[in-house]
């Protein structure tokens, strides 16, 4: 729905982020690459595979990589059990949003938001050993999950028409919509994705009216 064909996944085995993408070129990677290292941190080594898109000396993404002084290794073709942390994960990721297909009766079309959802829940779980967070391990500090405790992935919920403010009844000016995950870099804290009865995928906050509630 959002014109996105795949997605560049960057994980530890543990933290978790996903960048859907509309093709695979070197500047699609190379902006989620940028984009991972203003939200996440300049990454030390990244261990990829030989696309072209990513290996070629004169490609946008390497520029970027000797730019930020990071370290790349690449699994040989064919291989790929030399990059088994990020191959589990995916594996995980798929896992996970084919189950959640099937509980919340969600169309295929809005998995670019599920994954980049399923990817940020995997971040903040405790797992491994040591019981820290992937998040925790990366950033140092304890996890806020504050984001992600209100809505589950295609809730079902009620969303504030701003233009129908001037009309009676509560009901009149409430919408339904499906939520879609927490949205970061537009609007206040609280702000969400969601899809609309219309097909639309808009932006909206928590606000103190509270503009998104849950409708069960």
């Amino acid at each position: 729905m959002s014109g996105n064909t795949c997605a560049n996944v960057f994980t530890n085995g543990k933290m978790t982020k996903v960048y859907p993408l509309p093709s695979t070129s070197s500047a699609n990677l190379t902006n989620s690459l940028q984009d991972f290292a203003d939200d996440v941190g300049i990454p030390l080594l990244i261990h990829s595979d030989l696309a072209a898109a990513v290996e070629g000396r004169h490609t946008d993404f390497q520029k970027l990589v000797r730019h930020l002084r990071t370290k790349m290794k690449y699994t040989k073709s064919g291989r790929s059990n030399q990059s088994h942390a990020a191959e589990r994960e995916i594996g995980e990721l798929k896992k996970r949003w084919r189950r959640r297909t099937f509980k919340k009766r969600c169309p295929r079309r809005v998995w670019d938001f599920g994954l980049v959802y399923e990817g940020e829940i995997l971040s903040r779980l405790s797992r491994g050993r040591d019981g820290r967070t992937g998040m925790e391990e990366i950033t140092g500090e304890t996890t806020d999950i504050s984001d992600w405790l209100d809505f589950e992935f295609y809730d079902t919920v009620w969303v504030l028409n701003r233009t129908s403010m001037k009309m009676d009844t509560v009901d009149d000016k409430r919408l339904p919509a499906k939520w879609l995950g927490v949205l970061h870099h537009v609007g206040s804290d609280l702000s969400y994705w969601l899809l609309l009865g219309s097909g639309k995928i808009v932006a909206d906050e928590c606000s103190a009216c509270d503009s998104v509630r849950y409708a069960g």
